[in-house]
């Protein structure tokens, strides 16, 4: 594993479950605080590390700017970039906090 420390940037964070339901909107400044020191402490997995497909993948759509993008995650801190092409898989260090901070139980 190897560090990922390029800042989120984020200006909004909206979480979603698996049928799309809102679970919360981090837009206050001391959530998003949290939310980028989360962020920038995650580690990048080698490519076979962790392969296997969630039940239950919670939505993250970051708004930066005027871009947005979508990560898919799973309670157990993984995460991968919603895309057509092939992504690296990334974990969070403290997956208990940074569910506490997306409102997950």
């Amino acid at each position: 594993m190897k560090s990922k420390n390029s800042a989120s940037e984020a200006q909004k964070v909206v979480v979603r479950d698996g049928n799309f339901d809102l679970i919360k909107v981090i837009d206050e400044p001391i959530e998003l605080k949290k939310f980028d020191e989360h962020w920038v402490s995650k580690l990048e997995l080698q490519s076979n590390e962790h392969s296997r497909a969630s039940t239950n993948v919670i939505k993250l759509d970051i708004f930066s700017g005027e871009r947005s993008t979508r990560y898919l995650y799973d309670k157990e801190g993984f995460l991968r970039l919603l895309s057509k092409n092939h992504t690296p898989e990334f974990q969070i260090k403290d997956p208990v906090a940074f569910n506490k901070l997306l409102g997950l139980p």
